[in-house]
């Protein structure tokens, strides 16, 4: 009804009308509505396109968006053809070495997981990676939840050297995040608890139970 209002007032290309359907189409996505958010995202595509230009950061964002909307409707081969724009116009508009373009090199990355493309998502995990680890740091937990990724895209492309290292390293930052969090810390149980059972999640994906067990204690049940 708001986007309605907007639309009479200011018409269809105005900024406010367009923020409002993004938002909408977030809100939508949030709330597992994926065909009306990707119904939304789609028509505002084109509007932020016309208004930002073809390589502004909204458009990376609504792109990003809309493939996560066709992803988890089953849908990966048109949702790879919006995340590689997502990742296209991030590293345009905001830099190769942003968390932004990192996020949408993660997401293409699941993405052709998805569709068995083992060894180019490899490629964007790896990406991602590096990508986090030269704009957050090493300390931020992004970066060895990428590294775990792409140890599991290595092992499904039959890999297992590889995988291995990539598991272990990813393996002794998540630890080592663990344990360099202070007492004194502002928040540091939350902290904890978050850390162990993302911990306790890779340990599952990895398939190694008694571990996650142990970790999952610690920080609740597995997200």
């Amino acid at each position: 009804e708001a986007i309605e209002i907007l639309r009479a007032t200011h018409g269809d290309k105005h900024p406010s009308t367009i923020t409002a359907m993004v938002n909408l189409g977030a809100l939508l996505a949030d709330r597992g509505s994926y065909a009306d958010a990707e119904s939304i995202f789609r028509e505002a595509l084109p509007l932020l396109r016309e208004l930002h230009g073809d390589d502004s950061f909204h458009v990376g964002i609504a792109s990003s968006q809309l493939a996560n909307a066709l992803r988890l409707q089953g849908k990966p081969q048109e949702a790879e053809s919006y995340a590689r724009d997502a990742v296209d116009v991030f590293t345009k508009a905001v830099g190769a070495e942003h968390p932004y373009t990192a996020k949408a090199q993660g997401e293409l990355g699941s993405i052709l997981m998805e569709e068995q493309a083992y060894a180019d998502a490899a490629k964007y995990f790896e990406l991602a990676s590096e990508t986090y680890g030269k704009a957050l740091g090493d300390d931020h937990p992004a970066y060895p939840e990428m590294i775990a990724l792409l140890a599991t895209a290595q092992r499904a492309q039959g890999n297992p050297a590889d995988a291995e290292t990539s598991f272990q390293r990813a393996e002794k930052l998540l630890l080592t995040q663990y344990n360099n969090v202070k007492a004194d810390e502002s928040r540091a149980d939350e902290i904890r608890n978050s850390l162990s059972r993302r911990i306790a999640k890779f340990y599952t994906q990895w398939g190694k139970s008694e571990e996650s067990q142990t970790w999952t204690e610690r920080g609740g049940e597995v997200e």
